[in-house]
């Protein structure tokens, strides 16, 4: 007859099957066998690459998978508690294997997920060994519970800190004050490019002042961010305005600006690629994002009209012959000479006579019927003056010089001159000029960045300025 056994001693059992359930988190952590029941486990599945939503599940993969890929994140689960901060704020060592970086998880929650991972697998071996006892099961249930509750909030909260700290640090360019130094290159060229492109169209408008006709004008509206605006009135293309044209040029935003917007602008470019959002890849800097960008931030435009009219409409000269009334008055000036030397040598003659006559009576006579009125009448018509020396020739000697004189300057006066009226022809191109800056925030709209991505590029510029390896 068989004896049963004193129940103490089925307590004592029970008590000890529950003890040895109960350090089992903290004991399975130096094993890595498997079960039967393990290969079921769901855990036990192909990581999805392409599947960016943070529920948590994946992470539970990738700490599984890491499991039995024999890695040493198993053994440092109590280093990484300790460690937690110190961790999320190191989030910047990208995992480099697959050359893309989504989502990337701390290592505190990855080695959280696989306590609880190989706590379900090797719990689940337990309660078949334990023989499913009832009380056992109970109490492993909210244990496993407690432990992917707690496990979920610490990936949810880390994850979030983990994306911040990634998303201020660049993580995505790998050494960052590297690229910095090779972006700020690609921007100076882009730069540089941009503002020489709008400097040769304003260079190639054609100005020549032999040839004002054919000239071209120009004429010019500059806005900035703030709607400021300053206008240049329609004028010829002299050097001095093209210079005032160029020096308008001027873009505002700031190198870590444009840096930070290309480095979002290319993890953008990976996301859409990739068709997921706002993951964070590896990329580098090129020289095709930085022409794009400033671009954006600088856009002219040159619509020119022919055939029109210059501000003075007098760019060209139109000749005409004309009389030339000085002619007129150097011909008057020399026949007028000619007339006085010939009347007055008739004079001479009767006053030559007149000193002929020896009788004092008969001269004074002669004198006043002959000379005197035909003088008067000459002084009315010539000159006031005149003298009777050599009986009136040497007087006469100088009207002819005078005549000889007015002569010699009246074959130099042309009789016609050409009459210049100056015109505008309507033979010019007007360039019509506009040129625009617009401020970070429009640059961003037009490259199609959403808030979070906006958002990103204040945490990428944030990042740039406390960084102590970029000057």
């Amino acid at each position: 007859m068989s004896r049963k056994k004193p129940k103490s001693h089925i307590r004592k059992w029970t008590k000890n099957v529950v003890k040895k359930i109960i350090k089992t988190p903290f004991s399975i952590t130096a094993n890595t066998e498997k079960s039967a029941v393990s290969k079921a486990n769901p855990f036990d599945q192909n990581i999805n690459k392409n599947d960016v939503s943070d529920t948590g599940t994946e992470s539970m993969r990738l700490a599984y998978t890491s499991v039995k890929k024999g890695k040493n994140a198993i053994k440092t689960v109590k280093r990484s508690v300790k460690t937690t901060q110190r961790t999320i704020k190191t989030a910047g060592n990208v995992v480099k294997s697959t050359g893309t970086v989504i989502y990337r998880t701390t290592a505190f929650t990855v080695k959280s997920t696989i306590l609880v991972s190989k706590f379900v697998g090797n719990v689940v071996v337990h309660v078949v060994a334990s023989l499913m006892n009832p009380i056992v099961i109970i109490f492993l249930g909210l244990i496993i519970v407690f432990l992917i509750c707690f496990s979920s909030i610490l990936m949810i909260i880390a994850s979030d800190d983990t994306n911040k700290s990634a998303r201020l640090n660049a993580v995505g360019l790998g050494n960052i004050s590297s690229q910095y130094q090779i972006g700020l290159e690609y921007l100076n060229t882009a730069l540089e490019n941009h503002q020489n492109n709008f400097n040769s169209l304003i260079d190639s408008m054609y100005y020549n002042y032999d040839d004002l006709t054919n000239s071209s004008l120009v004429y010019m509206e500059r806005t900035n961010s703030d709607d400021e605006k300053a206008v240049y009135e329609k004028s010829f293309s002299i050097d001095d305005r093209k210079n005032a044209l160029k020096s308008e040029w001027n873009i505002s935003l700031t190198e870590r600006e444009f840096l930070a917007i290309a480095y979002v602008y290319l993890e953008n470019e990976k996301n859409n690629t990739n068709h997921s959002e706002h993951g964070i890849y590896q990329v580098s800097y090129n020289q095709e994002v930085f022409d794009t960008i400033v671009a954006k931030c600088a856009v002219y435009s040159d619509n020119v009209y022919s055939g029109q009219k210059c501000p003075d409409e007098n760019c060209a000269s139109h000749v005409e012959m004309q009389h030339n009334p000085a002619y007129d008055e150097a011909v008057e000036a020399t026949n007028h000479f000619l007339n006085a030397y010939n009347e007055w040598t008739g004079i001479a003659d009767l006053i030559t006579y007149h000193d002929t006559i020896k009788d004092g009576a008969s001269q004074r006579a002669y004198w006043d019927s002959n000379v005197q009125w035909r003088i008067d009448n000459w002084k009315s018509v010539y000159f006031d003056s005149c003298y009777y020396s050599n009986g009136g020739w040497d007087y006469a000697d100088d009207l002819y010089s005078w005549y000889s004189a007015s002569f010699d300057y009246m074959i130099t006066v042309p009789e016609e001159t050409e009459a210049v009226a100056y015109i505008c022809e309507y033979k010019h191109d007007l360039h019509s000029v506009g040129l625009i800056f617009f401020d970070k925030e429009t640059v961003m709209n037009a490259l199609e960045f959403d808030n979070i991505s906006k958002q990103w590029v204040e945490l990428t510029e944030r990042g740039f300025e406390n960084n102590p390896n970029i000057s």
